[in-house]
């Protein structure tokens, strides 16, 4: 029910998101060139937050889905969505939309789809695995990290604990709803004392370091 609507499917999506779990940290990473280039500079990541809101890369998403043209942001080389359930699925959506009076609704969804969808799920990716301390270590502790999200990031950009992400990869059979309850079993246990960069206290810190300009106190750095 969440993944149709969003021309997605689980079955595709989970068989080829074990396999980013089984290579993250290694140069074999499937889902490596959405996050490799971090850190970037400021003028990078502008051109890329506007092809994201002005639906530049949501419609070079929706040529992969349909047509299966190049690798794309959303979706792993090889992996492939059965785009009729989608259609299906947004058909729906339409047809109760129309039968409520509210169809021109419907131009709020496709239009978020195009647009901030792309952005936030690029903010997701930077966040998980940009600019961390060890991309190409084993430790989940280096090649990804944990944001420390306050309300609004987790409504926003995060839900269902989306933020835990070095819990997620530390151990991927605890399921979403006990992810909160893991990280602070680790941090009890002391598992990041050594690794402190894990955890990082919102988005705007994961900017500052996957666009150092952003952050004064390195800006003179940046290249």
């Amino acid at each position: 029910l969440g993944a149709y609507p969003i021309l997605g499917d689980c079955d595709a999506y989970g068989a080829s998101h074990l396999e980013q779990h089984k290579m993250a940290g290694t140069y074999a990473d499937p889902d490596l060139p959405n996050y490799r280039s971090y850190p970037v500079s400021k003028a990078s990541f502008r051109r890329k937050v506007i092809r994201d809101l002005t639906g530049q890369t949501g419609i070079r998403n929706l040529r992969g889905i349909f047509f299966g043209r190049s690798r794309n942001m959303m979706m792993r080389d090889g992996e492939h969505y059965p785009a009729g359930k989608g259609l299906l699925a947004n058909l729906v959506l339409l047809g109760v939309l129309v039968a409520f009076g509210v169809g021109e609704l419907y131009l709020l969804w496709m239009l978020a789809y195009i647009t901030t969808y792309s952005l936030v799920a690029r903010l997701r990716q930077v966040a998980e695995h940009g600019a961390v301390a060890g991309l190409f270590d084993p430790d989940p502790r280096r090649h990804t990290r944990t944001i420390l999200a306050n309300p609004l990031e987790c409504l926003l950009i995060c839900p269902n604990h989306l933020n835990y992400h070095a819990e997620h990869h530390f151990a991927a059979s605890v399921p979403g709803y006990r992810l909160k309850d893991f990280h602070r079993k680790l941090v009890a246990k002391g598992f990041y004392d050594q690794h402190p960069q894990t955890l990082t206290k919102g988005y705007w810190e994961v900017l500052k370091q996957a666009v150092p300009e952003f952050d004064p106190a390195t800006a003179p750095l940046a290249t």
